[in-house]
C-alpha cells in the first residue's frame, strides 16, 4: 500500500546503512593493520584482513565504499607487497580478478580507483625483481576467465581502464628509464587481443557450436602459455555442463589434467606423477582420445 516515493525512499535508507556498515568495517580492519603491523604474527592476521577486502569486493557495494576499500587495498600492499607476492599469492590472483571486473564497471570513479589499484599492484611487484611476471600471469589469466564465464562483463569500459593504465605507466618518471612501460604495454596489448577475441564470441553466443568451436581454437592458439591454455579449457568444460554436455565436459577436464602433469612431469622427475599426457590416453573404439 506504499507509495513509490515510501519505497525509493526506504531503498534509499537501507543502502546508506548498508554502506555505513561496511565503512566501519573497513575502519576496523584499519585499526586491526596498525595494531599487527609490529608483531610477530602479523602474516596470517593480514592475510585475513586481505581476504575481507577481496570478499567485500566481491559483493554489491556502493561507489562510496568501493573507492575507501581500493585506498585501504593500495595501502595494505604498498606496506606488506611481501604479503601478496610471496605468501599470500593464491590470493594475488582473486585480487587481479576482483580488479578487472571493477576495471569494466560503468561507474567512471570505480573505474578510475579500480586502473589505479591495478597499476600500483604491477609496479610493486615490478620493484621487487625488475618484472612483475607474477601479476602479468594473474591478470592475464583472470581476463580470460572473466570474458570466458562473466555474462555482465562490458568490454568497452575495460578498454578505457586499460589506456588509462597504459597512460599511467608513460607519465611514470621514476619508471621511465626502465623496462616497466614496455612490459606495461606488451601486457595491455594482450589483453586487447584477448578482448578481441570475445567480440568474436558475442557474435556466436547463440550457437552455442559455433562458440565452443571458437573456444576451442583460443586455447588452441595458447599452446605456448599452458596457464592461458588451461583457463581456457575450463571454460569450455563450464560451457558444456551449462548444456549438460557431461562427456564433453568431462574431455575437457581430463585434457586439463593431462595439461598439468605433461608440465609436472617437465619440472620434476617423480614415481608417484603421472609419465605426462601419455598416462591420461584411453582407446574408445579404435581412437586414441586424450
Amino acid at each position: 500500500c506504499r507509495s513509490r516515493a515510501e519505497l525509493e525512499h526506504e531503498a534509499l535508507i537501507d543502502g546508506n546503512l548498508a554502506t555505513e556498515a561496511n565503512l566501519i568495517i573497513l575502519d576496523t580492519l584499519e585499526i586491526v593493520v596498525q595494531t599487527v603491523s609490529l608483531t610477530e604474527s602479523k602474516e596470517s592476521i593480514l592475510g585475513g584482513v586481505l581476504k575481507t577486502l577481496l570478499h567485500s569486493m566481491a559483493c554489491n557495494q556502493s561507489a562510496l565504499y568501493l573507492q575507501h576499500c581500493f585506498a585501504t587495498q593500495r595501502a595494505l600492499v604498498s606496506k606488506f607487497p611481501e604479503l601478496l607476492f610471496e605468501e599470500e599469492t593464491e590470493q594475488c590472483a582473486d585480487l587481479c580478478l576482483r580488479l578487472l571486473r571493477h576495471c569494466s564497471s560503468s561507474i567512471g570513479t570505480i573505474r578510475s580507483h579500480a586502473s589505479a589499484s591495478l597499476y600500483l599492484l604491477m609496479r610493486q611487484n615490478f620493484e621487487i625483481g625488475n618484472n612483475f611476471a607474477r601479476v602479468k600471469m594473474q591478470v592475464t589469466m583472470s581476463l580470460s576467465s572473466l570474458v570466458g564465464t562473466s555474462q555482465n562483463f562490458n568490454e568497452e569500459f575495460l578498454r578505457r581502464s586499460l589506456k588509462t593504465i597504459l597512460t599511467y605507466a608513460e607519465e611514470d618518471l621514476e619508471l621511465r628509464e626502465t623496462t616497466f612501460p614496455d612490459q606495461v604495454q606488451d601486457l595491455v596489448f594482450n589483453l586487447h587481443m584477448i578482448l578481441s577475441d570475445t567480440v568474436k564470441m558475442k557474435e556466436h553466443q547463440e550457437d552455442p557450436e559455433m562458440l565452443i568451436d571458437l573456444m576451442y581454437r583460443i586455447a588452441k592458439g595458447y599452446q605456448t602459455s599452458p596457464d592461458l591454455r588451461l583457463t581456457w579449457l575450463q571454460n569450455m568444460a563450464g560451457k558444456h555442463s551449462e548444456r549438460s554436455n557431461h562427456a564433453e565436459s568431462a574431455q575437457c577436464l581430463v585434457h586439463s589434467a593431462a595439461l598439468v602433469a605433461e608440465y609436472l612431469s617437465m619440472l620434476e622427475d617423480r614415481k608417484y606423477l603421472p609419465v605426462g599426457c601419455v598416462t591420461f590416453q584411453v582407446t574408445i573404439r579404435g581412437q586414441t582420445m586424450v
